[in-house]
């Protein structure tokens, strides 16, 4: 080799050796949290006189925003980060349903309720720049005059680890949200749920000053409401702000429990303590959380074609009305009208069978024969008729008996309608002529709207004529095709 090009290359080596020295590698992520993030917020939020002592809540934003349901890796770098946060003097984290530790006063069994009233976002915002590239950028948000604090916040860019992009790529909830309508606890965070309940209420309690509750539980009959007020009492035992009593005699108050249907399995669970005098000054309390419960749906029995004898239920023309599949219908093995509607009678009377289909409006249902007067069928006491549904494609049908009539169902509805009389039959099929025909497996346009809501209002006008002979029942079909 010459002298030229051995300097060349010596040259071509220190440069390059510059070169590393100048570009270090990037920080990796978590380490980035734990040795620059984590010590950086410790010191500003316990140190510095607009943070000390303030309530805060550390959030996953997006554009600025909480976001109740984010990237998994987001969800758990502010997870890591609070973490270490919990147990730094001066930093005050507000309860939160998936972390009940928090809001309670240290070395006490008492409760901070003042603690709910958040001051500042914490925001935890992770956003891919360019293709495998990403920024973290932490902020904080006062919520008093909603204006970012200046001087505030750190960024990291860098790449994500294999593990870490799987983990960006899938979509979480953030528990600290639970109970609000887009993180509504499920069943089998009932112990969570009591817990978010008693803190809401006895918060509420707390704050009320118009005298003390001394309530008793109030049951209806389902197992589900008794068991949660009972855990809810439990709960408020560190409020100090209620007495139970099994004695009505020494109550002021009834405490009760109602889950309340919002949107097919999306329910908004109410816990109410109520005085049992209406003229009191007492106010009555309430506290509520979504909830999501799995509607136990019926699956459509398999029946012979001949009228089967129907389970027995309560009612004052028809005792049950059910979704039943006809296993021997002739029409069966051309997959058409294997499912049925069966309604029982416990008198002889005249049976309507209605259908408010899936966004398309409520409708009568007729035969093939496509007759233009109401289709109706006639029951005898203590039997059952069944009434052939046209599908396309049955599937497996399961359902649920409904509770009242609906403008807009969430689901495939039908309506028995049921008169023991024979001008109630006839008022009663000259109203419901007034609504679209389907007599084919084809949907079609029905009532919707304010024209369904005259309809449905006039039919209660004409029940309430006849209300020992017109009778209906309601099922809410699901997977039927």
């Amino acid at each position: 080799m010459s002298i030229r090009a051995a300097i060349f290359t010596t040259v071509l080596s220190v440069v390059a050796a510059t070169q590393s020295v100048a570009a270090p590698r990037p920080v990796a992520l978590e380490s980035w949290i734990d040795n620059e993030l984590t010590p950086y917020v410790a010191s500003q939020l316990s140190t510095h006189p607009r943070f000390r002592n303030e309530s805060l809540r550390l959030v996953v934003m997006k554009d600025g925003n909480p976001q109740p349901v984010a990237s998994a890796l987001a969800i758990a770098l502010r997870d890591r980060l609070q973490l270490a946060l919990m147990d730094t003097p001066g930093v005050r984290i507000t309860w939160q349903p998936d972390q009940p530790k928090f809001g309670h006063v240290p070395g006490g069994t008492g409760v901070d309720c003042s603690a709910d009233v958040v001051h500042y976002y914490i925001g935890l915002e992770l956003a891919e720049k360019r293709s495998g590239e990403f920024e973290l950028s932490l902020r904080a948000l006062d919520l008093e005059d909603r204006s970012w604090v200046s001087g505030f916040g750190k960024t990291w860019n860098g790449a994500l680890s294999t593990s870490q992009h799987r983990k960006w790529r899938e979509v979480a909830t953030d528990l600290s949200f639970l109970g609000e309508r887009a993180a509504p606890f499920d069943e089998s965070q009932s112990d969570m749920l009591a817990a978010h309940l008693a803190h809401k209420l006895g918060c509420s309690l707390l704050q009320q000053v118009a005298g003390e509750y001394v309530a008793t539980p109030v049951f209806d009959d389902e197992g589900e409401p008794q068991n949660m007020i009972e855990l809810v009492a439990n709960n408020l035992a560190a409020y100090r702000a209620l007495q139970l009593t099994t004695d009505a005699t020494q109550a002021n108050a009834a405490i009760e429990a109602k889950a309340h249907r919002v949107d097919d399995d999306l329910y908004q669970y109410w816990i109410t303590v109520r005085p049992r005098d209406t003229a009191s000054d007492l106010p009555a309390i309430s506290a509520s959380a979504y909830v999501y419960m799995q509607q136990p749906f019926i699956d459509a029995e398999k029946v012979p074609f001949v009228p089967a004898v129907a389970a027995s239920r309560a009612g004052t023309v028809l005792s049950a009305s059910r979704l039943v599949q006809l296993d021997d219908y002739p029409a069966c093995s051309t997959r058409f009208e294997c499912f049925a509607l069966q309604a029982r009678s416990n008198e002889d009377a005249v049976v309507f069978f209605l259908n408010h289909q899936l966004n398309r409006g409520l409708v009568r249902l007729a035969d093939d024969r496509c007759d233009r007067r109401a289709s109706a069928r006639v029951v005898r006491a203590n039997e059952s008729v069944n009434f052939a549904l046209r599908a396309d494609d049955p599937g497996t049908g399961s359902w649920l008996p409904g509770e009242s009539w609906e403008l807009e169902p969430d689901m495939e509805t039908y309506y028995v309608v049921a008169a023991s009389d024979t001008k109630a039959a006839r008022a009663i099929a000259r109203h419901i002529e007034q609504l679209p025909q389907r007599c084919t497996s084809s949907v079609r346009s029905g009532l919707r709207g304010a024209v369904l809501q005259r309809w449905i209002t006039e039919l209660n006008a004409i029940a309430d004529h006849w209300k020992a002979q017109i009778d209906w029942q309601i099922i809410r079909v699901r997977n039927v095709y």
